[in-house]
């Protein structure tokens, strides 16, 4: 069995469309071309920490007016 080299960031968009995505292992598996033991070894595994995506930037953004909202003592 050969081993193929992936880099960091191929690494870290895969696990992201897992983790964040909730696209099934076995999906992303067979999308990619990957094992699904690479991407469960790479879930696990201490990658560079992963650039916040689009979606947790806006959630941020979202629990920041919430709490912002709260301490003036706004009630909805």
């Amino acid at each position: 069995m050969s081993k193929s080299n992936f880099s960091d960031d191929f690494k870290r968009d895969a696990v992201r469309q897992i983790m964040e995505r909730g696209y099934p292992v076995s999906e992303v598996s067979q999308r990619l071309g990957v094992s699904q033991h690479s991407l469960y070894a790479w879930k696990k595994s201490d990658l560079p920490p992963l650039r916040p995506s689009f979606n947790s930037r806006v959630c941020g953004v979202v629990i920041g007016s919430l709490v912002g909202l709260l301490g003036q003592g706004s009630v909805w």
